[in-house]
């Protein structure tokens, strides 16, 4: 894909495709997998959106490379924590430390530490003030989790922060557009993850396009579509 000259990103499409179907055949051996609205994203072709699924476990990014490949052969963008090899990168992640990645980085330094942190701040904001945008606008599905932790099996708070910062993107995109970024939710349920045959549903919910101040509604919604979200 065209990319800007500020914004690096080295997805490798051929090999992502190679994975995603790769992932689809070891998930669908493994597990009893069912996905749930599928016409919502094949209704989405050809346009940019923000999958916005509940957090529970490591396997859910292969789960919902899984789900865009089957519902309209579509890869993402997904937002993945610093410490993740930098291999996934050319799967789509786009690295982003964390406060955990920043303490482990610094050590007992506290001017290394307030280095990273300011560093972190600033890759966070290019982040949903100008990747997210232009991807959107490259007609890309971007994979961000609401949530601020990873949780299995139990609902938990959505970052309000995070959700805000989604619609900060939204703001520029829609300035450059005249078009809101359709957001769709995805529940992911395990019945139990470390048991082969055992269920995996996932179910996309209904999109929904908010005005850039309208942080509770979005909120709301997505309460509404995701039994995991507080």
């Amino acid at each position: 894909m065209p990319m800007q000259d500020h914004i690096t990103l080295k997805r490798k499409d051929a090999l992502c495709y190679a994975v995603a179907a790769s992932c689809r055949g070891a998930l669908r051996t493994y597990y009893d997998l069912s996905i749930e609205g599928k016409g919502i994203i094949k209704d989405l072709h050809g346009q940019g959106f923000i999958l916005l699924p509940n957090h529970q476990s490591n396997l859910d990014i292969p789960f919902e490379s899984v789900a865009l490949l089957e519902a309209d052969s579509r890869l993402g963008f997904y937002l993945m924590k610093g410490s993740l090899p930098k291999f996934y990168e050319f799967l789509g992640g786009i690295s982003q430390d964390r406060m955990k990645e920043v303490n482990r980085k610094a050590g007992d330094d506290p001017e290394l530490r307030n280095h990273l942190l300011r560093n972190a701040a600033r890759q966070r904001e290019r982040f949903f003030s100008e990747t997210v945008p232009y991807l959107i606008d490259e007609d890309e599905a971007v994979v961000i989790h609401p949530q601020a932790t990873r949780t299995y099996q139990m609902a938990a708070p959505m970052s309000r922060r995070n959700l805000q910062k989604i619609l900060e993107a939204q703001k520029v995109h829609e300035a450059r557009t005249g078009r809101k970024i359709p957001l769709v939710p995805l529940e992911i349920t395990y019945e139990n993850k470390y048991r082969p045959d055992s269920r995996v549903s996932m179910r996309f919910g209904e999109p929904i396009a908010v005005a850039s101040d309208e942080v509770s509604k979005l909120e709301e919604h997505l309460k509404k579509e995701n039994r995991f979200f507080e």
